[in-house]
């Protein structure tokens, strides 16, 4: 038994009632171009007032039922069906006046039921079957006659030139609508095809992230141990020049060890709100100034990487630009520039990295550009999308999980990372965030 209540649940979105205004839209325009080619080229003796007013009260409809509809989220399979029943009455009155059956534009009652057919459930397709066969059938008794006869070799020609046309507009009518249906499944296929790709980088995601929890758990006792033999031989080393020399890079090597465990502990927890929000578990994201967020990290890697030859060119972007970051966000720019300075010494004796600062539209710019080797134009498609392992084609000193969290972090904060390679050698790596509102 069909159960009407649920049949009227059903929703039908946006986009499709969009695509129907306009089939409808499309159906007024062809019904009064009929009207004037008959007055102008025909001269068939047509009921003109009876016509004129049709079709001024369907499009009055046709413009208050879109008014109210586009408000509407999603709108209920009940009242598409009933706005479908209107076209078909619509279309009766019209061949009513025009020569019912005889007519030969008759063939277009078949058209609210394609659209039935394909956009609604089985329920209203019959329905629609049945209204739609019961107006042919009456519409063969019930009419006012066209004046003209088929003795006549003129009103003969006359007949088929309607048929013709008819002809012409059943084929324009079912090529826009199956375009239509095509586009929108192709879409749908784009979408399906993109979440597909989007659960399975998740998957990755939440298995590092188990097996991240676990790795820190189990770094920090040793980490624990290194740092407290460390402050023990700082005790026992009492020559300045030895503390220096060997003890204070490892203190800063301990240092960043921490801070590493506790950003990976941390970043497993890093979930957005309702409104697009970040927040490092039940912390919220800090809105900083761009250019001295970015001149701090970069003042902080220089420390952890001393050996590192940095120019930077901030002269592109507005000084009171703001971000959202947190600590996962500058350990993934870590990690860029870590793997851009990695390349680089593999091709250079005295290797520099360049750092700039840009805009694009409602995003702030970072570019990082190495003196690496670049990387396989076949791979570029895949960076981001998970790991790139040396077997792969990636370097062996970078390009592989670090690259694959950056691009995570950062899509998770909003932005996005491109990676090219630069026409003077190396790699071009944007990474756009959105500005802070």
């Amino acid at each position: 038994m069909f159960n009407f209540h649920s049949l009227s649940q059903e929703k039908v979105s946006q986009k499709t009632l969009k695509q129907l205004s306009l089939l409808r839209s499309l159906a007024i325009f062809f019904q009064i171009m009929t009207l004037l080619i008959n007055e102008w080229y025909f001269h068939i003796n047509l009921p003109l007032i009876n016509f004129i007013v049709i079709i001024t009260v369907y499009l009055l409809i046709h413009l208050v039922s879109y008014q109210y509809l586009k408000e509407q989220k999603m709108i209920s399979q009940t009242l598409i069906f009933s706005l479908l029943v209107l076209d078909v009455l619509v279309l009766n009155l019209l061949l009513y006046f025009a020569g019912g059956a005889t007519n030969p534009f008759i063939t277009l009652l078949l058209f609210p039921l394609t659209i039935t057919a394909t956009l609604l459930t089985t329920f209203y397709t019959w329905i629609m079957s049945i209204l739609c066969i019961g107006s042919y059938s009456l519409l063969m008794f019930f009419y006012r006659p066209l004046p003209h006869n088929h003795a006549s070799g003129d009103e003969f020609n006359l007949h088929l030139s309607g048929m013709w046309l008819d002809f012409i507009l059943s084929a324009l009518l079912i090529t826009i609508f199956i375009s239509m249906i095509k586009k929108a499944l192709y879409e749908k296929e784009r979408l399906l095809i993109q979440a597909k790709e989007q659960s399975l980088k998740d998957q990755k995601i939440i298995s590092l992230a188990t097996l991240t929890a676990s790795t820190a758990h189990e770094l920090g006792t040793p980490l624990g141990t290194i740092a407290l033999l460390t402050e023990e031989l700082e005790m026992e080393i009492k020559n300045q020049t030895l503390q220096e020399e060997l003890l204070k890079p490892l203190k800063k090597q301990v240092a960043r060890c921490k801070e590493i465990l506790k950003t990976l502990t941390s970043a497993t927890s890093t979930e957005r709100d309702y409104q697009g929000n970040v927040y490092q578990g039940h912390k919220q994201a800090e809105k900083v100034n761009y250019v001295e967020y970015m001149n701090h990290v970069l003042s902080q890697w220089q420390q952890l990487t001393p050996n590192a030859k940095v120019t930077k060119s901030f002269a592109n972007i507005s000084t009171d630009s703001q971000i959202f970051t947190d600590q996962t966000l500058t350990q993934a720019i870590y990690n860029l520039l870590d793997n851009a300075w990695k390349v680089s010494k593999t091709q250079c004796t005295e290797p520099t990295i360049k750092i700039s600062l840009d805009k694009q539209d409602s995003n702030l710019l970072l570019n990082i550009y190495d003196q690496g080797p670049g990387i396989d134009p076949a791979l570029l498609s895949a960076l981001g999308k998970h790991p790139i392992s040396h077997q792969m084609g990636g370097h062996q000193d970078g390009m592989g999980l670090g690259l694959f969290l950056s691009y995570t972090i950062i899509e998770r904060m909003g932005g996005q990372v491109h990676l090219k390679n630069y026409e003077h050698g190396g790699i071009h790596t944007i990474v756009s965030l959105p500005k802070a509102s």
